[in-house]
């Protein structure tokens, strides 16, 4: 593991409460791994420790260097002392060596997400405060625009020559501007009801 400075060292400590912002490439997905994992040896249950990220790859990235690391502690403790930056304490090399397993075998998993999906689990958990259908679905892109092309065409099939409104969309907007209007409405539907 690379080297940190002094600050990334005082955000990466469980004992301050931080708010780590920062350009690209400056090491903050490094700081955020060390703190998850200077949280773990300090005992911290995995339900407790919450790491939101902007992108999937930034969250598989986190995960994935977490666990890299708590292999090399299952299999040399004494590695520890490159997180904390000090002599690693007898009870510290005996909790280092046990994370990974307990990690594995906790039925919490280590919550590493992106915002998206955390907001998605919250609206899962309490539609009814949020006042939404429970059960509801979160569309992808394809998805949404899957339901788009089959809204056209569902409109196509209704126009009839005696509808002005539509008639007047249709002839007026461009295909494109129309078919953007309605991605608008499948987009927020709960704003358009």
């Amino acid at each position: 593991m690379q080297k940190i400075n002094q600050e990334q060292k005082l955000a990466s400590s469980p004992e301050h409460s931080v708010w780590v912002s920062a350009s690209a490439g400056t090491g903050k997905t490094k700081v955020l791994t060390e703190r998850v994992l200077r949280l773990l040896l300090a005992g911290v249950p995995l339900n407790k420790i919450l790491c939101l990220t902007f992108t999937n790859a930034a969250a598989a990235e986190m995960r994935a260097r977490v666990t890299s690391v708590l292999i090399k502690w299952e299999q040399n403790p004494e590695t520890v002392d490159s997180v904390i930056g000090r002599k690693p304490l007898k009870e510290e090399l005996i909790k280092a060596k046990s994370l990974l397993s307990e990690l594995s075998l906790s039925p919490d998993p280590l919550n590493i997400s992106t915002i998206h999906s955390f907001c998605q689990k919250i609206l899962q958990r309490f539609p009814f405060e949020a006042g939404i259908n429970p059960g509801f679905k979160v569309l992808s892109e394809i998805q949404k625009e899957d339901l788009c092309e089959k809204v056209l065409e569902d409109i196509s099939k209704e126009i009839r020559l005696d509808n002005h409104f539509l008639n007047y969309m249709i002839g007026t907007l461009h295909e494109n501007t129309f078919k953007e209007i309605i991605l608008d409405i499948v987009t927020d539907q709960i704003y358009f009801r």
